[in-house]
């Protein structure tokens, strides 16, 4: 791998959650249980006010953003960094494993659509690209254990309809949680 500078994620689900889910009314409360989750997958911050707010109005008629902004990366970094992290290694055990995954998710008794094959292809490249920003040229357990109910979660359908993102992780977390993690030398 090329020297590389770190990439640093700024993500907005909170932010827009709070916006467009229930109209600027989240409590801190209500965005603490997943703060951790967050942590793990690595973002460099995390925004949580909602967009939607007179304030942020009044603030963005009266400054232009897009004077504040600095180039972190050119077009031809990012594509080199794109097929960098498409040569990253993911042993056919964890394939494997991936798929075994996403099999259990169809299997849970109050899910009426569990992750799909197109849902362990974006879960393949996720923990390439995961794996890729942490330094390592291979894919280990761990990576797709932190990022399956941040992947995956939106995927699946409950048979309640409830759309739920709370319910919906707890049963990818158990999915994990009682699925075998296979044991081998991930590296090529």
């Amino acid at each position: 791998m090329s020297e590389r500078k770190p990439i640093k994620i700024v993500e907005t689900v909170l932010r827009d959650g709070h916006q467009s889910l229930i109209a600027t009314r989240m409590t801190t409360e209500q965005m603490l249980p997943i703060i951790e989750k967050m942590d793990q997958v690595g973002y460099h911050a995390v925004e949580c006010w909602g967009g939607a707010t007179f304030d942020a109005s009044l603030r963005f008629l009266k400054e232009d953003p897009s004077k504040e902004l600095s180039t972190v990366a050119t077009c031809e970094d990012i594509a080199v960094m794109k097929e960098e992290a498409k040569n990253v290694y993911v042993h056919p055990v964890l394939i494997d494993y991936i798929v075994e995954l996403a099999r259990m998710t169809r299997q849970e008794d109050n899910v009426s659509i569990g992750v799909s094959p197109r849902g362990t292809l974006g879960m393949l490249n996720v923990a390439r690209a995961y794996a890729y920003i942490a330094g390592r040229d291979y894919v280990v357990p761990e990576d797709i254990k932190i990022l399956a109910p941040v992947v995956w979660a939106h995927r699946i359908v409950l048979q309640t309809g409830y759309m739920n993102m709370d319910n919906k992780e707890q049963i990818i977390e158990h999915v994990v949680n009682n699925t075998a993690v296979p044991t081998e030398d991930w590296k090529r």
